[in-house]
């Protein structure tokens, strides 16, 4: 962060690599030795200089895991580790329930539409450097649509699944777990719809199915 610079007298002007009028940034002046110089005019003109030395920074990156979580789900998350690197985790509506290093597993809470996951790197000289990632969070899970009247099978499947719904007025939308939604071939006879999910990468997806009345999300997991 940018570092507010005082001389004296009063009225003198800052100069150096990094500095903007009276503040120093380190972003801008780059590591190493750099030399902020002060200089006031007048009848009595007078310099004087400080040197600082800048240290480099942890970049800790992007976090990868899950972009959708079913609540009270738990997931991992991680970002690329580094040597001499620190990390620590925490995380909104949601619990940290385990970590090692660049590497964490969260518990989502069980209310709530997104929760946010946070990795913060702290290297040898104390610098910090933090990167987050809001995760949405499904209310709907296996429990719930297996109560319902929409029925899914079979769940884990090699490729075929079928979706039986009480009308034919639905809509049907598959996500990956990033949030992409999915393009699957589709065919339907009344109220069973059969999605077929060969060929696409073995994991989990997320079926959507809207109707007039509710909005269900299954976990779907291909094999």
């Amino acid at each position: 962060d940018p570092i507010s610079l005082f001389g004296t007298p009063s009225g003198g002007t800052f100069s150096g690599n990094g500095v903007v009028t009276a503040t120093f940034d380190p972003s801008l002046s780059g590591t190493g030795i750099q030399t902020i110089t002060y200089t006031v005019g007048g009848s009595c003109p007078d310099t004087v200089s400080q040197i600082v030395e800048v240290l480099s920074g942890p970049n800790v990156g992007s976090i990868s895991g899950n972009g959708i979580g079913f609540h009270s789900g738990t997931y991992t998350y991680s970002v690329l580790g580094s040597n001499g690197i620190g990390y620590q985790w925490n995380a909104v509506n949601g619990t940290v329930v385990s970590s090692t290093n660049n590497v964490a597993q969260v518990q989502w809470g069980s209310t709530g539409v997104s929760g946010t996951v946070t990795a913060i790197a702290t290297n040898n000289n104390g610098c910090a450097d933090s990167t987050s990632m809001v995760v949405d969070l499904w209310a709907v899970g296996i429990d719930e649509m297996n109560g319902s009247n929409i029925q899914v099978y079979p769940n884990p499947t090699e490729g075929l699944v079928y979706v039986l719904v009480p009308s034919n007025d639905v809509e049907i939308i598959v996500y990956n777990t990033v949030g992409q939604r999915i393009a699957l071939p589709v065919s339907n006879s009344e109220t069973t719809y059969q999605l077929d999910f060969t060929g696409l990468a073995k994991g989990i997806y997320l079926l959507q199915v809207n109707t007039s009345e509710t909005t269900e999300t299954i976990e779907i997991v291909l094999n």
